[in-house]
């Protein structure tokens, strides 16, 4: 199966790519945290295009961590749009099991392989690497660990961790993409 990237939306976001002057990743995170140290809940819910809700739920639970005077991190902002991007093809809880595989504890940066800025960016730079070329799963495996090679693996096996969350990520973009389309064919087809 070949998989289709770059998609012109910034990955886990409402916006397009041109709406942001095409930054995506780090570059994102950055121009956003540029002149503040957080992002309040109402600027989430316009970027990410989720309803108040749904990210009190996801903070109510643990997913996405409590903000420090009502302001959101860069790693929480991160976090919430890894969840937002997987959530359409993964349930909740499985998607809270992958990014907590990766990083434990929220409350602690001890214990985490990678934080989940420097995550989203890998997603990003995968997605964007592609260049709108299909891609094999073989291809996006080596693209994957072509990405990751340089990473410092704080205990056994973290690399290979590492990778297996990436692929789930990007996959699980890829085919929020594609149900994006099949909803789009049912409207077109169905009156």
């Amino acid at each position: 199966m070949l998989y289709q990237t770059n998609t012109g939306r910034i990955p886990g976001t409402i916006l397009t790519r041109e709406e942001s002057g095409n930054l995506t990743g780090a570059a994102f995170l950055d121009s956003l945290f540029y002149l503040q140290d957080g992002i309040a809940l109402s600027g989430i819910r316009r970027i990410c295009g989720i309803d108040g809700s749904t990210l009190q739920n996801w903070i109510k639970r643990g997913w996405a961590g409590k903000a420090v005077r009502k302001k959101y991190s860069r790693n929480q902002f991160a976090r919430i749009l890894l969840i937002n991007l997987m959530r359409d093809s993964l349930y909740l809880d499985t998607i809270d099991a992958i990014l907590h595989s990766l990083n434990g504890d929220l409350e602690t940066e001890e214990d985490d392989l990678l934080p989940e800025s420097e995550v989203y960016d890998l997603v990003c730079r995968l997605l964007d690497r592609g260049d709108g070329k299909p891609l094999s799963k073989e291809s996006l495996r080596s693209l994957i660990r072509s990405e990751t090679a340089s990473i410092p693996e704080p205990f056994p096996d973290a690399r290979a961790r590492l990778c297996a969350v990436l692929e789930i990520i990007v996959l699980s973009s890829l085919s929020r993409e594609l149900l994006s389309e099949i909803g789009q064919s049912v409207s077109d087809l169905l009156p």
